[in-house]
């Protein structure tokens, strides 16, 4: 290892060798490394839920029903209970069901439900399908 010359000794100091610094960065860049890779597994693990839902469509059936067809991704053999709502024309609820979606062998279903209504609906949504316990 290379020494520095006395009169940058002098004006810089030698209580930190270069060995010391080179130690120092290669720690900051392990925790670095290690930050990173903590914020990109979050960030798949929330953006990679267990169940997916999607609407499909929806249907005018009266003024009092609406029909929602909706597709729903989980593991095979999972039960769902899926909540859909029924809007009307200012986005307020007029319409709510818990629909059940039972156990399916592939990943992918499509689930037709009936939702009765207390106004006149003019548009569906799927709210949150989750895992029945």
């Amino acid at each position: 290892m290379e020494t520095l010359p006395a009169h940058l000794q002098d004006r810089y100091g030698t209580s930190v060798s270069l060995t010391g610094k080179r130690l120092r960065l290669a720690g900051i860049v392990a925790l670095g490394v290690l930050f990173l890779a903590a914020v990109l597994w979050v960030a798949w693990s929330v953006s990679s839920p267990d169940v997916r839902s999607k609407m499909v469509s929806y249907q005018h059936v009266s003024d009092t029903e609406m029909r929602l067809e909706f597709q729903v991704s989980r593991t095979p053999g999972t039960v769902l209970s899926c909540a859909v709502q029924a809007l009307d024309s200012h986005r307020a609820q007029v319409g709510f069901a818990n629909v059940p979606v039972p156990a399916s062998d592939s990943r992918d279903s499509l689930v037709s439900a009936d939702v009765t209504t207390v106004g006149g609906a003019v548009s569906a949504e799927v709210m949150r399908c989750e895992p029945q316990k």
